[in-house]
């Protein structure tokens, strides 16, 4: 539903989670970018969760779940999603992602 959108920076539920690297709980997922400006576009959708991704260059996405129950999610599913997020930027910050040519070498190696 909205894996085809691009949400600019500051936009919608997500691209205001990016803009200002904080999390939203039971967020309204009819924000969105796409939907906010199309009368014709409906959703189902009524609660979302959602937590910036960041990396060594400031945040490089938003990770957001969304479901059709309003405020389906707790601060339990919040503190699993800042769980995940925070093991994100300890693998970013602690070497950086290999090149292809690095791939390569290291398959030819093994």
């Amino acid at each position: 539903m909205f894996a085809a959108l691009r949400i600019p920076l500051g936009e919608g539920l997500s691209g205001w989670v990016a803009q200002n690297r904080k999390p939203m709980l039971n967020g309204n997922p009819a924000l969105e970018h796409g939907y906010v400006h199309d009368p014709n576009r409906f959703s189902p959708l009524r609660s979302a969760i959602s937590v910036p991704l960041e990396g060594l260059q400031g945040v490089v996405g938003v990770l957001t779940l969304y479901h059709s129950e309003p405020d389906t999610y707790t601060s339990d599913h919040l503190r699993i999603l800042l769980a995940i997020q925070l093991q994100g930027r300890v693998i970013s910050r602690k070497r950086p992602l290999p090149s292809r040519k690095q791939k390569v070498q290291r398959q030819r190696t093994i």
